[in-house]
Parts: structure tokens; sequence; C-alpha cells
């Protein structure tokens, strides 16, 4: 019986320190996903960040054209799932361009979504946006669409 009882109080500590662990977020796979910016063919990232704006999330991210044709941008939404309720920026802004104007094959165009109050899980937790782009070619008459993932800490 005496036996039982130290592997019972051995397996009792190693619980608790587990449940510590757990507790205080070392054990947290959020926090060592590394930092990616992936978009369909045809589109190259070339920078992006996640930040906290007042309580807002803001997502600015630049992309090559890399599709071998001007194209002209047909929209550009942004969405997060955040506590299980999906929040949609339905209109990024796009700096400089303004809509129906060509973007040039091999020219970078930087991009702003910005999200509605109290969409940031704070800085430096971990957040993924979902981003759709629909294009058609200047010479072309129907639409593409490409989709991109950012992911990140906030900043």
């Amino acid at each position: 019986m005496e036996f039982i009882m130290t592997y019972g109080w051995a397996i009792l500590v190693v619980l608790v320190m587990i449940s510590a662990l757990a507790y205080f977020g070392v054990m947290n796979p959020n926090k060592y996903l590394p930092e990616k910016c992936i978009f369909s063919a045809g589109f190259n990232c070339r920078d992006f960040i996640i930040q906290h704006n007042g309580g807002n999330l803001q997502v600015l991210f630049k992309l090559d054209n890399k599709a071998g044709d001007n194209i002209v941008l047909q929209s550009v939404n942004a969405t997060i799932n955040w506590k299980g309720t999906p929040y949609s920026d339905l209109a990024c802004g796009i700096v400089p361009l303004p809509a129906a104007t060509a973007w040039t094959a091999d020219s970078a165009q930087q991009f702003t979504c910005s999200f509605g109050p109290g969409t940031s899980p704070g800085v430096g937790q971990q957040s993924r946006i979902d981003v759709q782009l629909s294009y058609k070619t200047v010479t072309g008459t129907y639409n593409h669409n490409v989709n991109g993932l950012i992911q990140s800490q906030v900043q």
C-alpha cells in the first residue's frame, strides 16, 4: 500500500506542475507559431504588420503584382475570426491606387484593412487574417479570385 501511495503523490505533483505551466501560458503553442503572409500564385507578399489601434485591429500589407499582366482590382476583403465570431472589413483601403485604375505588372501596392471596435485581441496576441482579392486583367472580361493568409502577433 505504501508503494502505491508514493507513486500516487508523484503523479499528483507532476499534474500540478503541468497545470501551472499551462495556466501561465508556457505551453501555449500560438506563441511559437511563425509569422507568415501567403497569397495564391500571382501575388507576392512583400511586407505586413498587424497592429492594435485603440481597441481596433488594423492590418497593413504590401503586395507585388506577379500575375504577368496589368490588372484592375474589383474588391479586397479581409476577415478575422476572433472569439468565435468572424469580423470583416469589406473595403480594405488601397493606397494610393484608386478604384478602376490598372495595377501594373511587377509593381507593389499597399493595402490597409481596419476592423471594428473591440476586434483586437491585444498587443502580443497571435492573430490570423484571411484576405480575398478579386481582380480582372485589363484585357480580360472574367473576374479572378485570390486568397491570402496573414498570421502574426499583434503589435
